[in-house]
């Protein structure tokens, strides 16, 4: 019986993999060297990166809720304005649930649910807090070519009337950087802080009431 040799089989192997290794650390050195570019143009004040790091940014972040979470940004160098366009959940992202309970007679488990008030009160708050949430991560990462925020925040939807998908805002604020800055978010209502700012929204966010941003795209 003729034996065979696995040593070249072996070398040509480790060689491929070789390749596959010194392409992967090649990618990844422009990569970071793509990513530190990006991050001097944005301090720089430069319109693409500044958008492009706001957007990385913004599809980062840890929000309460998952959803999906569509963000654009636009970026005035002359003003130094961004201008921020969300998607935000719908109520039917916030979890229901009230408890479980077992049921000894039966030997089944019981489900019971939030009431309609709650959660429409929960709803309203859930997207206050988003609002917050994403100007604060805009703001502490901000270098000084930012001054002031411009945030909509739109939803994915189905008219009823019509059954067609639509995408209507619902609220929009602006705000300054060095307002915000001033805030103690410890111990903020979202809500209150929202309408003393003077952002424009619906009384409640559950009809999802278009509205005109104060400053478009």
């Amino acid at each position: 019986m003729k034996s065979i040799s696995l040593l070249p089989i072996y070398k040509k192997e480790m060689e491929e993999w070789e390749l596959q290794k010194e392409e992967f650390h090649k990618n990844q050195e422009e990569f970071n060297r793509s990513i530190d570019e990006m991050y001097l143009a944005y301090q720089d004040g430069d319109k693409y990166a500044t958008e492009s790091f706001f957007s990385e940014l913004l599809d980062r972040i840890e929000l309460p809720l998952e959803f999906e979470n569509e963000t654009q940004c636009e970026f005035n160098p002359e003003n130094k304005m961004l201008i921020v366009d969300i998607t935000l959940p719908t109520i039917d992202n916030l979890p229901n649930l009230k408890k479980v309970t077992y049921v000894k007679s039966s030997g089944e488990y019981k489900e019971s649910y939030q009431s309609e008030t709650f959660m429409k009160k929960m709803y309203d708050k859930s997207i206050y807090d988003i609002v917050l949430l994403t100007l604060k991560a805009i703001f502490i990462s901000s270098c000084e070519n930012i001054d002031s925020v411009v945030l909509n925040g739109k939803i994915n939807t189905i008219d009823k009337s019509t059954g067609k998908s639509i995408s209507p805002y619902i609220l929009s604020v602006n705000i300054s950087k060095e307002s915000f800055m001033d805030l103690d978010l410890e111990f903020i209502d979202s809500k209150e802080w929202f309408k003393s700012s003077r952002g424009v929204s619906a009384a409640t966010f559950i009809k999802m009431t278009p509205i005109a941003p104060v400053v478009e795209m």
